[in-house]
């Protein structure tokens, strides 16, 4: 028979529905007696005599099965074997409440506590082939990396970051272990500061792109603006310049991560 699969995907947030449809084909042809005496019972066929100076040929040994990593999946398998339900099921644990999340994923939607009655929200993309690449980045780097950059924005406003919510599109044939990366490296960095991934959404597509959406408090203080800026002031820069122009050199270069 053929199997063909249609739609089928997952992602570290609260989504709506994905239905994943498989359709089971059977195509039988028939191109001769031969063919037929293999399909028909009650066909008479002649079995050969066993000759006993001939060994019989010795059963083939299965396959080993493959091993389940630590999170139980079979190595290699994708989003589109797995399912949505099942791999929300792995990633929800992995994602922290945060320290003014009231309602988390699993809901319709999130409720995260504001004090300060203002809210300070940012919004960031990352495209697959344009802001990181697979065969250079694992899902736990894209997801600190998703995770720093959004939350930056909300402190340069002088307010403290309170929940992210993340919109994910995969391909089908997107490995299983690289979103399971990507919940963890959100959660790396969020889990420390308090900060909670509290929803999102999920789609299927052909490349792959992490939005992330940050929410902060400015807990009584006047936001930071540019315009506040001043001759005199002084820019201040933590951190080591020109390491991720060098990096990307690096690896253009077709030099590996394991050399660095």
């Amino acid at each position: 028979g053929r199997r063909a699969e249609d739609g089928g995907c997952g992602g570290p947030v609260r989504c709506g529905g994905v239905v994943v449809v498989v359709h089971a084909i059977t195509v039988s042809r028939s191109d001769g007696p031969a063919d037929r005496r293999a399909r028909v019972p009650w066909w008479p066929v002649s079995r050969p005599t066993p000759d006993p100076d001939v060994a019989p040929d010795a059963a083939p040994t299965p396959d080993p099965a493959p091993t389940p990593d630590a999170d139980g999946d079979a190595p290699g398998m994708t989003v589109a074997d797995l399912g949505e339900d099942a791999l929300l099921a792995r990633v929800f644990p992995l994602l922290g409440a945060g320290s003014a999340t009231l309602v988390g994923p699993g809901d319709d939607a999130a409720v995260v506590a504001a004090p300060d009655g203002r809210v300070v929200v940012s919004t960031d993309l990352l495209v697959e082939g344009r802001h990181f690449r697979r065969a250079w980045s694992g899902g736990e780097e894209v997801g600190r990396r998703a995770a720093v950059q959004n939350l930056a924005d909300v402190a340069a406003m002088g307010a403290r970051p309170t929940a992210l919510v993340v919109g994910l599109v995969v391909p089908p044939d997107a490995p299983v272990d690289w979103v399971l990366g990507l919940a963890r490296g959100l959660d790396a960095v969020c889990a420390p500061l308090g900060v909670g991934v509290v929803g999102g959404d999920l789609s299927g597509g052909t490349e792959l792109v992490v939005a992330v959406t940050v929410h902060g408090d400015l807990e009584g203080r006047a936001p930071v603006l540019r315009s506040g800026a001043r001759p005199g002031d002084v820019v201040a820069h933590a951190g080591v310049l020109g390491r991720s122009a060098a990096g990307f050199a690096w690896l253009d270069a077709g030099r590996g991560t394991g050399d660095l």
